[in-house]
């Protein structure tokens, strides 16, 4: 087992090492401290991973700004990766570029038909465009994918809440508060309050 702490001691000034640490970081949740040793390993090296990778955690602190220069810097240098088509498009959603986003996004998931985040992504957009019926096709993709993701009913009552089928949004708002996904919540109370 390689022990990467061990090694930064060995040998600081090798980038490599934080460059791998930054990553067990992401991995762990540990966005901001990610952050730090990319840009530790960026000082010292330009390469599409750390500005790949550090522009998947400047996208989950929700700096839009920073994800997007670093997801644009990985594709110019040539990454043609989903990740990186991903947090492109994430962070256009955030702009309200949505056409964008969905070129960015429709890449990512050419290559990767799998990734239950990049349907999720195409679903909102989507959904921003008024696309509800493709929005719906996504999340329920998204939810074979990956059955879990919480996001899923709150997402799905919005949807019918904004095609007016206010008894399927109520339906699948409440789905959501027994699952414990209250982002909806003010959604629920302003419809509650129309009816």
């Amino acid at each position: 087992f390689f022990d990467i702490n061990k090694a930064i001691q060995m040998y600081p000034d090798y980038a490599y090492f934080h460059f791998r640490k930054a990553n067990i970081l992401l991995q762990l949740g540990k966005y901001q401290e990610a952050i730090d040793l990319y840009n530790y390993t960026e000082s010292r090296f330009k390469l599409k991973e750390v500005y790949r990778n550090r522009g998947m955690a400047y996208n989950l602190v929700k700096n839009y700004e920073a994800s997007l220069i670093d997801a644009e810097k990985a594709l110019n240098l040539g990454d043609t990766t989903f990740e990186s088509y991903l947090v492109k498009a994430d962070a256009l959603y955030y702009f309200y570029n949505y056409d964008s986003a969905l070129i960015y996004i429709n890449k990512s998931i050419d290559l990767n038909k799998n990734s239950s985040a990049a349907f999720f992504i195409r679903c909102k957009v989507y959904k921003e465009l008024g696309k509800y019926d493709l929005a719906m096709q996504d999340l329920e993709t998204m939810h074979k994918l990956d059955s879990s993701e919480l996001l899923y009913y709150g997402l799905k009552a919005r949807i019918y809440q904004q095609t007016n089928n206010y008894k399927e949004a109520k339906k699948y708002y409440e789905m959501a508060f027994l699952k414990g996904e209250f982002t909806g919540k003010k959604f629920y109370d302003e419809m509650m309050k129309r009816k």
